[in-house]
């Protein structure tokens, strides 16, 4: 049987710049075989994707449109015919995250829309800088906690491929402390991607502050609006 692969831009060194592949697996496959078969016909890609007996934490899959962490995780059972993609979030490298005013606004006015609860989403543009502002569910619906919403996370990738955008930055708010990374967002955080605080701690003056976050070390960018 055969399945479809997306490879995003990222990856795509390893596929000599393919953007979709097609894998023939064994009937009765799973996720974890599909990542074996890749890695035997793109030497290295399972190390960009995988890590201990699981995919990386900041690695989206999907089937068919489903987040796989939502199906049977790596014991996904695929079909003939299969639509898969492997997203990760990456982002980052630069000294300033270089905003328009628009995507500041709407950071601002999202974060006040979702309050009491913490709001989420992704910034996209050219050439590290953001131009568009992406809003995204906090699946949570917490004040304390945030987590996009799986099928909104592929079409926010699906958009950046139809509209020739990458990848900037993730934000996400805090309703009742500073704008800095709270211990969850350290634990959670990789090396690759730029994180954005909206404070609403105080509601009538918002503070919009940018991080990269490795292995516990943060380093904070200086917010550029132009």
């Amino acid at each position: 049987m055969g399945v479809n692969v997306y490879i995003p831009t990222s990856y795509r060194r390893l596929t000599g710049g393919q953007a979709h592949v097609g894998i023939e697996l064994e009937g009765g496959a799973t996720l974890a075989r599909l990542v074996e078969r890749m890695e035997g016909l793109y030497p290295g890609l399972r190390n960009e994707i995988w890590a201990g007996d699981d995919f990386k934490h900041y690695v989206n899959v999907y089937v068919n449109g489903e987040e796989a962490r939502s199906l049977e995780g790596t014991r996904t059972a695929l079909s003939d015919g299969d639509e898969v993609a492997f997203v990760p979030m990456l982002a980052g490298g630069a000294e300033a995250l270089v905003v328009t005013r628009a995507v500041f606004d709407g950071m601002v006015e999202h974060a006040r829309r979702d309050f009491p609860n913490e709001c989420c989403g992704m910034l996209a543009g050219q050439n590290g800088d953001a131009n568009v502002v992406h809003p995204m569910t906090n699946v949570e619906a917490s004040p304390v906690v945030y987590r996009m919403d799986p099928a909104e996370q592929l079409k926010f990738y699906e958009r950046l491929e139809r509209e020739g955008l990458e990848e900037v930055a993730a934000y996400h708010s805090h309703v009742n402390s500073p704008a800095y990374p709270s211990a969850t967002d350290v634990r959670l955080a990789h090396g690759f991607m730029t994180y954005v605080i909206v404070s609403l701690q105080d509601r009538s003056s918002p503070s919009v502050r940018a991080f990269q976050i490795d292995d516990g070390d943060i380093r904070e960018l200086e917010v550029q609006v132009r």
